[in-house]
């Protein structure tokens, strides 16, 4: 039985400047929502976090899941992990450097009030902020009207840095409103679901390594298995996106980006849609 309506599922490693704008967000958000409706759950590889951490668990219920691992940051495992650890009927994906508006929480409980909730994954799309914005909201304990003024500089959905069809990745400023009415849009990396249909679908491919594409294959396969129309372009539901304040081999792997989509490709052609749940999914 769950124990949450929702679970924020994330990762996080050497991002403490992320992390600590990532919990003011959704300390402000909590006021809005009964705080025991909803945890957070991270993935933490990052070896001096849980100080940061503690300064929260008044108002947040964190479940910060410590795993002690060196090697490449592969995205999909690191959620995986954090799923295998989360008591909520549905999964929020968020990355860790993304900021969430005050009424986050409050929306996708609505929203799924609402809507079918075996055939709905709702996407929340990605606006990048500027290093003057993200520099705001990393250095200072800010209120949330901060994060209305930001979030009223980007508000433009139709400008947003990730958009995938059926067909492939679609560019930058592209206008996809009709694939997002019509079911023919796969979404993004964050977005909420039940956790039983994320688990049905065995999850993010754990053969990926590394960073990159396995949000793609994912959101392809959730495609075929919730049957389309499951995109909403709502900019209540919008997360808004850190500059990305690292350059390490996690994210600069060309070699390994080229196999994941490879890889993609692969379960595509082959119409893979779930995925076998191993004894090590989720472990390191």
């Amino acid at each position: 039985m769950s124990k949450y309506f929702n679970s924020i599922v994330t990762c996080h490693r050497s991002r403490r400047w992320a992390l600590r704008a990532f919990l003011r967000a959704f300390s402000l958000a909590v006021q809005y929502l009964d705080k025991d409706s909803f945890e957070i759950v991270i993935t933490d590889m990052d070896k001096d976090s849980s100080t940061l951490v503690d300064r929260y668990r008044d108002v947040l219920n964190i479940n910060l899941c410590k795993v002690e691992y060196d090697g490449i940051f592969c995205r999909g495992r690191a959620l995986n992990h954090a799923v295998l650890n989360a008591m909520g009927e549905y999964i929020t994906v968020v990355d860790i450097d993304a900021i969430v508006n005050k009424y986050f929480l409050e929306n996708i409980e609505k929203f799924y009030s609402e809507s079918d909730k075996n055939k709905t994954k709702l996407c929340h799309r990605i606006k990048q902020l500027d290093y003057e914005s993200s520099m705001l909201f990393m250095l200072n304990n800010f209120e949330e009207d901060a994060i209305d003024l930001i979030i009223g500089k980007h508000y433009d959905i139709w400008t947003n840095i990730e958009r995938y069809t059926k067909d492939e990745i679609v560019a930058s400023g592209s206008d996809i409103r009709e694939e997002w009415l019509n079911g023919d849009a796969l979404g993004t990396s964050q977005f909420t679901m039940l956790k039983s249909s994320f688990m049905t679908l065995g999850g993010y491919d754990e053969s990926f390594i590394g960073y990159g594409c396995e949000d793609l294959d994912f959101n392809f396969r959730a495609y075929n298995f919730l049957g389309g129309g499951y995109l909403k372009p709502d900019p209540k539901y919008s997360l808004y996106h850190l500059v990305n304040m690292n350059s390490s081999q996690d994210y600069n792997n060309d070699k390994l980006l080229k196999n994941n989509y490879a890889r993609y490709l692969k379960n595509k052609k082959n119409n893979v849609i779930s995925l076998p749940i191993s004894s090590r999914w989720g472990k390191f």
